[in-house]
């Protein structure tokens, strides 16, 4: 299969590239829902501020305008952080090379894990359904680690096989050399 890099990925299709492509692809949606969906505030941010819409509209009447902004440029960090993830999953990740488990991980942990704790010490009323994501996500890569998860065979042999036919190129190279000058 090639890729937008032009790149041949390996397919595998296992249900742990289903399972991060799927978090990919929430994190588009969910950014774009901040960006255009989203309604600033939310009961559940009153309830914890402890004030009703008509007592923030009263003491800063352009927090409404103001949020809106904030969740938008958040909203399209969320998109963006979708997008490469994706990308990585169908990209990168079929290699096995450990480095990309590492930084799927690092980056699950900074956005849907640190969404998900944040929401539980607010409690937020999303709290349960944005655990979900953080679960499927430490699940995904932790099935990235085990063995077996990509064709890592195949990918690694292709990248093998550049390299040796390079090596048998330039001793060929060299052995023609050798003989010109006889």
């Amino acid at each position: 299969m090639k890729s937008i890099t032009g790149v041949t990925s390996v397919r595998h299709g296992g249900w742990p590239t289903l399972i991060l492509l799927s978090c990919g692809v929430w994190l588009i949606g969910l950014g774009l829902y901040f960006m255009f969906l989203r309604p600033a505030p939310l009961p559940e941010d009153l309830r914890y501020m402890g004030r009703t819409l008509a007592e923030l509209d009263a003491a800063a009447p352009e927090l409404g305008p103001w949020l809106r902004r904030v969740f938008t440029v958040m909203g399209g960090f969320m998109s963006a952080t979708g997008i490469l993830t994706a990308f990585v999953v169908m990209n990168a990740a079929p290699r096995g090379r450990r480095a990309t488990g590492c930084v799927l991980a690092v980056v699950g942990l900074l956005s849907v894990a640190t969404m998900s704790a944040t929401n539980f010490a607010i409690q937020s009323d999303f709290k349960w359904l944005l655990l979900v994501p953080a679960v499927l996500w430490a699940i995904g890569v932790a099935a990235f680690f085990q063995p077996g998860f990509s064709d890592q065979g195949k990918d690694r042999g292709n990248d093998d096989e550049c390299q040796n036919g390079r090596r048998h190129h330039s001793a060929d190279h060299r052995r023609s050399d050798a003989t010109h000058h006889l």
